[in-house]
């Protein structure tokens, strides 16, 4: 997936740790397991006759897992104020540089009458958060109702392809838009 292309090499060339919000990835052995093959750059199943051997895949297993963080909710419904209170603590305790919540949907977001001015507040905060803490701060953020065109395929999305995407747009210092045509 698009979390583990990049964030092995980064770790090894700048000793950078991170936390991840990513409910969608669990079990979190599995979690850890995509990102020690991105880093060996190997499939590690049984299925791989040429896999890297146990001692080799357990070393990898053990970088992975003192530098990246895995934050499953304790609740069904883990508030915004939940996982930065996850967050701070690995600040605090492992000094990571960075924290991802993936997706953003995932969280139990009280938008109240209007989405776009908690969108506003929630995205600030974050921010805030990043600011005050020194860290990267990644969200993830699912189009809406995307349609298929006449070939049968979804168009690239833009950032108003996001539920309330003005704001997204507004608050946010960058945006990326990963695409899988087809």
């Amino acid at each position: 997936g698009v979390l583990t292309c990049s964030f092995p090499i980064w770790m090894v060339k700048y000793s950078e740790k991170f936390a991840f919000f990513s409910p969608e990835s669990f079990p979190a052995h599995l979690f850890y397991h995509d990102f020690v093959e991105t880093l060996l750059g190997a499939d590690c199943t049984p299925r791989n006759s040429n896999r890297p051997k146990k001692s080799v895949y357990e070393e990898a297993y053990d970088f992975i897992s003192k530098s990246i963080f895995y934050v499953y909710p304790k609740d069904i419904s883990p508030t915004p104020d939940y996982i930065k209170e996850r967050f701070l603590e690995l600040i605090v305790k492992e000094k990571i540089s960075g924290a991802l919540v993936d997706p953003f949907n995932q969280l139990s977001n009280d938008y109240g009458s209007r989405t776009d001015k908690y969108l506003e507040t929630f995205l600030s905060d974050c921010s805030r958060f990043s600011q005050v803490n020194n860290i990267f701060f990644s969200i993830i953020a699912h189009p809406k109702l995307l349609r298929k065109d006449a070939a049968g395929n979804y168009p690239c999305p833009d950032v108003f392809d996001i539920a309330d995407g003005a704001m997204w747009n507004n608050k946010m210092d960058n945006r990326l838009i990963y695409h899988r045509p087809g």
